[in-house]
Protein backbone atom coordinates (compact mmCIF):
# COMPACT_ATOMS: atom_id res chain seq x y z
CA UNK A 1 0.00 0.00 0.00
CA UNK A 2 1.02 3.25 -0.91
CA UNK A 3 -0.23 7.02 0.14
CA UNK A 4 -1.24 9.33 -2.13
CA UNK A 5 0.70 12.16 -3.49
CA UNK A 6 -1.15 14.85 -0.99
CA UNK A 7 -0.93 12.32 1.56
CA UNK A 8 2.83 12.58 1.67
CA UNK A 9 2.65 15.89 1.95
CA UNK A 10 0.59 15.92 4.47
CA UNK A 11 1.99 12.72 6.19
CA UNK A 12 5.40 14.91 6.24
CA UNK A 13 3.75 17.80 7.67
CA UNK A 14 1.93 15.35 10.56
CA UNK A 15 5.49 13.85 11.20
CA UNK A 16 7.62 15.90 13.44
CA UNK A 17 5.38 16.67 15.44
CA UNK A 18 4.07 12.64 16.15
CA UNK A 19 7.45 11.00 16.34
CA UNK A 20 8.02 13.47 19.96
CA UNK A 21 7.58 11.68 22.92
CA UNK A 22 5.18 13.06 25.32
CA UNK A 23 7.26 13.99 28.37
CA UNK A 24 7.69 11.31 31.26
CA UNK A 25 6.20 8.15 31.90
CA UNK A 26 3.87 9.19 29.30
CA UNK A 27 5.67 8.99 26.95
CA UNK A 28 6.77 5.49 27.11
CA UNK A 29 2.96 4.48 27.54
CA UNK A 30 2.33 6.66 24.25
CA UNK A 31 5.75 6.05 22.19
CA UNK A 32 5.68 5.76 18.46
CA UNK A 33 2.55 7.32 17.79
CA UNK A 34 3.65 7.93 14.19
CA UNK A 35 4.22 4.26 13.94
CA UNK A 36 0.66 4.26 15.59
CA UNK A 37 -0.74 6.81 13.05
CA UNK A 38 0.44 4.98 10.22
CA UNK A 39 -1.38 1.58 11.00
CA UNK A 40 -4.16 3.05 11.62
CA UNK A 41 -4.39 4.82 8.16
CA UNK A 42 -3.71 1.94 5.91
CA UNK A 43 -6.36 0.08 8.19
CA UNK A 44 -8.97 2.72 7.26
CA UNK A 45 -7.44 2.78 3.36
CA UNK A 46 -7.79 -1.21 3.82
CA UNK A 47 -11.70 -0.48 4.81
CA UNK A 48 -12.42 1.59 2.12
CA UNK A 49 -10.52 -0.42 -0.42
CA UNK A 50 -8.57 2.04 -1.71
CA UNK A 51 -5.68 1.67 -3.31
CA UNK A 52 -3.86 4.10 -1.61
CA UNK A 53 -3.66 6.12 2.15
CA UNK A 54 -5.05 9.42 1.42
CA UNK A 55 -5.47 12.22 3.24
CA UNK A 56 -9.06 11.69 4.51
CA UNK A 57 -7.41 8.34 6.06
CA UNK A 58 -4.40 10.12 7.81
CA UNK A 59 -6.67 12.87 9.21
CA UNK A 60 -9.18 10.04 10.75
CA UNK A 61 -6.34 8.50 12.09
CA UNK A 62 -4.76 11.39 13.61
CA UNK A 63 -7.88 12.33 15.34
CA UNK A 64 -8.11 8.67 16.77
CA UNK A 65 -4.74 8.67 17.70
CA UNK A 66 -5.17 12.34 19.45
CA UNK A 67 -8.35 10.80 21.44
CA UNK A 68 -5.71 7.78 22.80
CA UNK A 69 -3.39 10.24 24.01
CA UNK A 70 -6.47 12.49 25.48
CA UNK A 71 -7.74 9.11 26.86
CA UNK A 72 -3.96 7.45 28.43
CA UNK A 73 -3.31 10.82 29.97
CA UNK A 74 -6.76 11.32 31.63
CA UNK A 75 -6.64 7.33 32.60
CA UNK A 76 -2.78 7.35 34.09
CA UNK A 77 -3.17 10.99 35.54
CA UNK A 78 -2.21 9.95 39.21
CA UNK A 79 0.19 7.17 38.33
CA UNK A 80 2.29 10.26 36.13
CA UNK A 81 3.00 11.95 38.98
CA UNK A 82 5.88 12.24 40.93
CA UNK A 83 5.49 10.46 44.69
CA UNK A 84 5.96 14.21 46.19
CA UNK A 85 3.33 15.34 43.68
CA UNK A 86 1.07 12.91 44.19
CA UNK A 87 1.17 12.98 48.29
CA UNK A 88 0.39 17.02 47.84
CA UNK A 89 -2.70 16.27 45.55
CA UNK A 90 -3.84 14.13 48.12
CA UNK A 91 -3.22 16.58 50.92
CA UNK A 92 -4.74 19.12 48.89
CA UNK A 93 -8.15 17.28 48.70
CA UNK A 94 -8.77 18.39 52.16
CA UNK A 95 -7.82 22.24 51.63
CA UNK A 96 -5.05 24.30 51.44
CA UNK A 97 -1.60 24.11 52.48
CA UNK A 98 0.75 26.20 53.67
CA UNK A 99 4.62 25.75 53.24
CA UNK A 100 4.85 24.59 56.73
CA UNK A 101 2.32 21.99 56.07
CA UNK A 102 4.03 20.69 52.61
CA UNK A 103 7.09 20.69 54.11
CA UNK A 104 5.47 18.50 57.45
CA UNK A 105 4.38 16.29 54.58
CA UNK A 106 7.89 15.09 53.76
CA UNK A 107 8.49 15.28 57.68
CA UNK A 108 11.30 18.25 56.87
CA UNK A 109 13.51 15.82 54.68
CA UNK A 110 12.69 17.34 51.41
CA UNK A 111 15.04 19.68 49.97
CA UNK A 112 13.10 23.38 48.16
CA UNK A 113 14.35 22.52 44.60
CA UNK A 114 12.31 19.21 45.37
CA UNK A 115 9.02 20.61 46.68
CA UNK A 116 9.23 23.54 44.26
CA UNK A 117 9.94 20.34 41.90
CA UNK A 118 6.22 18.80 43.12
CA UNK A 119 4.48 22.18 43.18
CA UNK A 120 5.23 23.21 39.55
CA UNK A 121 4.00 19.67 38.65
CA UNK A 122 1.22 19.75 40.78
CA UNK A 123 -0.12 22.84 39.01
CA UNK A 124 0.25 21.72 35.49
Amino acid sequence: MVRGTEARDLWASMYADLSEEPPVKLGEILSRGEAQVMRLALLFALLDQSPAIGCPHLKAALSLWRYCEASAAFIFADNLLSPEAAIMIESLKNGPLTMSRVHDLFKRNATKAEIETAIAKTSS
